[in-house]
């Protein structure tokens, strides 16, 4: 039976908080009782609470000025007022799902958007789900309209940001950005052992909103204090990283996602920055894998 709303997941050692109801999220992620995602409350919308964890459909992080142009025509979207004049991290995140199917280890969560905040119909589908290997979090966006559309996907998680977390991740360079609206990419920048980001040994004081672009597809998040080590795995669409680390903030998002910010108005992009473009009835579908294991004394460094 279709139902939205609220919902958990409780097995192997896992306990899932979702809220369906408001942008499709989860708002609490703990293992063996150690959080893995930041901490939220049901019945709120992601934007009151950076937490947890929503899905990026049908693109991701920022369109400037909340316009674009497609295969000819000038499309202008709705943008959040907190974003303003921007349009930022898709439509998902704003609109109710419907859960689809709820299992022990697993809930399917489907969002029907007909023409209106995004210019073109489309399903997209969520699942998450837990094993003894982790949590699994996929996304699909089906195009169900009659035209081509462009189409972006992405995963915006939550961690918390303690004193002593590092970030262990590989890409080949980042965007720089534009000062005056931040995440919006002006210079891309290879990477080099003397880029200046503390080599992310230590996240105390640094202030980050950076698209990182041929990223491995894995990175590690390591909390010495706690003894806990977050692996994360994305699939091969996913090449692009978001490291949003704001310098006064308790939270650390590394978000995978299948094109650099503001692509839609980019020109020569490299394919894997770009968004992809869906025929009618085709879709595209990303995941992503969490795997926490306890470390001990002598693998803090390692």
């Amino acid at each position: 039976m279709r139902t939205s709303g609220q919902t958990e997941i409780n097995t192997h050692d896992w306990r899932i908080k979702i809220d369906a109801a408001r942008g499709g999220q989860i708002v609490e992620c703990t293992w063996r009782e150690q959080e893995i995602l930041a901490s939220g409350r049901p019945g709120l919308w992601p934007v009151d609470q950076h937490a947890g964890c929503f899905a990026l459909v049908p693109f991701s992080n920022r369109i400037r000025d909340a316009e674009f142009t497609f295969e000819g025509r000038r499309e202008r979207l709705s943008e959040p007022e907190f974003a303003m004049p921007h349009a930022l991290h898709g439509m998902g995140w704003r609109q109710a799902w419907t859960i689809e199917q709820r299992l022990p280890g697993s809930v399917e969560m489907v969002l029907d958007h007909g023409k209106g905040q995004w210019p073109w119909p489309f399903r997209a589908t969520q699942v998450v789900r837990v094993n003894a290997a982790g949590l699994s979090l996929s996304l699909s966006i089906l195009n169900t309209g009659k035209e081509r559309m462009p189409a972006g996907l992405g995963f915006h998680p939550y961690f918390p940001r303690t004193i002593d977390v590092r970030l262990r991740m590989e890409a080949e360079g980042y965007w720089r950005t534009d000062p005056a609206s931040p995440g919006l990419p002006v210079v891309w920048c290879a990477m080099s052992p003397d880029t200046d980001f503390g080599e992310f040994r230590s996240l105390k004081g640094i202030d980050l909103d950076n698209c990182f672009t041929g990223w491995s597809g894995h990175l590690t998040l390591d909390y010495p204090t706690r003894m806990l080590r977050i692996s994360m795995h994305a699939s091969h669409q996913q090449g692009n990283l978001i490291v949003y680390c704001p310098g006064d903030g308790g939270v650390l998002c590394c978000e995978p996602v299948s094109h650099a910010n503001n692509a839609i108005n980019a020109q020569n992009l490299p394919q894997r920055q770009a968004m992809d473009v869906l025929a009618p009835g085709e879709a595209m579908s990303v995941e992503m894998t969490l795997s926490p294991r306890v470390i001990s004394a002598n693998q803090r460094d390692t």
